[in-house]
């Protein structure tokens, strides 16, 4: 397969990515909430709905995803990129013969026994998208094959995700129920020392200072670098001033970029004005530079409803019940229903991490090498979760507001010794009977 088809897809899912969390954002009742959500699992689950769409539902999942733009809504030029993605996200070995992380995405296809699916879907979700298909009985057991969904997502996000299909959301009008489940667990590539976790003070984003566990690296070290303080004349110089800071992970295959604007209440401005271009300038921009850095432990527990959500996104004939989905069936279909759900946990053995680039931000004649910088995040930040090797954001969102941590002996009575980064995201399409003819 070409680097120039997975580039493009990269293109498609960053530029997605991006208008997938200022749609949420944006959104008024989200406007001082934590944010969390798994790009890359929710494009995989529409992916699978893709495949199987015609006409006007399919041309505004292309348009939606920019499937259109960077693949010229060539379906099979999508399918060698995405298995060219699935085939890259395996992680490395060690020199103790064991994976540097773990990271699983994984597809399943939930089917009504006795629904006929088209033999061409079968062949592209399960050789593409490496798709299972499970037969369950929606009709005569809808709540064992609710269960049966959820013990499935439960197994593959190593039970961090719980109850994705809620009582109720299926029925006996289920005939098929797509999901898509990603899992990520690493180990930062330098610990944070648990002693020299301190009670510090986070400015929340609606104004309220708590005390929390602020983490610290006392030493300083190299890191993946940027910020804008000198008022560049690139495109990312138009964002309100910030750092970003990239803390790799064991394996140096994953990252997490952490983009921290300057100003207490700047993240808000530091959303709105954030665009792809400008993720590509701060990356090829970026440099390696000595830092100290202080971060928060946090866990974030997040679910969406999709439909909305992905209303906003331009796809409107997937839930309007005018739905082509021909592709899949001749059975008339229609979507129901799409959720989502997303886990996060950071602390001290596990979670951090960015590219490794060796770019300076400001080349100089001399060795010189400049002082180290403060990286302080105890206010609302963004951050993203990277695989190094293909560019492309497997998780995305904000830390604005945490609550004051419990005493010591607390938190460990409720953690125990749990020392790692674990990140879990689910979503899920629920399709029902079209009740008229397909329309063509």
């Amino acid at each position: 397969m070409s680097e120039h088809h997975l580039g493009s897809l990269k293109k498609s899912l960053d530029e997605f990515s991006l208008d997938l969390y200022q749609q949420i954002a944006s959104d008024p009742t989200a406007a001082e909430k934590n944010l969390f959500l798994s790009p890359l699992s929710i494009s995989s689950a529409l992916l699978l709905v893709y495949l199987g769409a015609r006409d006007a539902t399919q041309r505004e999942i292309e348009a939606a995803l920019r499937l259109d733009k960077h693949f010229g809504g060539k379906k099979e030029a999508v399918l060698q990129a995405y298995e060219e993605v699935l085939r890259i996200f395996v992680p490395s070995v060690g020199k103790d013969g064991q994976p540097a992380y773990s990271l699983a995405l994984a597809n399943k296809a939930y089917v009504q026994t006795g629904l006929p699916l088209k033999p061409d879907y079968v062949n592209a979700i399960t050789k593409s998208l490496k798709s299972e298909i499970g037969q369950v009985d929606f009709q005569k057991n809808s709540e064992g094959a609710r269960a049966e969904v959820n013990q499935w997502v439960e197994k593959q996000t190593n039970n961090k995700i719980q109850n994705l299909l809620a009582p109720g959301s299926v029925s006996a009008a289920t005939l098929l129920v797509l999901v898509n489940a990603i899992y990520f667990k690493a180990d930062w590539k330098n610990k944070f020392e648990e002693k020299d976790t301190q009670k510090a003070t986070f400015h929340n984003i609606d104004g309220q200072e708590v005390q929390v566990d602020l983490m610290e690296h006392k030493t300083s070290r190299k890191y993946d670098y940027y910020d804008n303080f000198g008022g560049n004349a690139d495109a990312e110089s138009a964002l309100p001033p910030f750092q970003m800071l990239g803390i790799p992970y064991k394996g140096h295959e994953m990252s997490m970029l952490i983009f921290l604007p300057r100003e207490k209440d700047g993240l808000k401005d530091f959303e709105k004005a954030l665009t792809v271009e400008a993720l590509e300038a701060i990356h090829g921009n970026g440099g390696s530079r000595k830092a100290r850095v202080w971060l928060p432990r946090f866990k974030l527990e997040e679910s969406y409803d999709l439909v909305t959500i992905l209303e906003k996104t331009g796809i409107r004939k997937l839930f309007s019940g005018q739905a082509d989905l021909s592709g899949i069936s001749e059975t008339g279909l229609s979507v129901s229903g799409a959720v989502h759900k997303a886990f996060v946990e950071v602390n001290e053995k596990g979670t951090e991490a960015a590219a490794a680039t060796a770019m300076m931000m400001t080349r100089m004649a001399m060795t010189y090498e400049e002082p180290p910088v403060e990286f302080r995040a105890d206010r609302p930040f963004l951050f993203a979760i990277r695989h190094e090797t293909t560019g492309l954001i497997t998780f995305l969102g904000r830390v604005a507001r945490l609550v004051t941590a419990a005493m010591s002996g607390d938190r460990w009575k409720a953690f125990g010794s749990s020392w790692m980064l674990e990140k879990s995201g689910m979503v899920q399409f629920t399709l029902k009977r079209y009740s008229s003819p397909v329309p063509h």
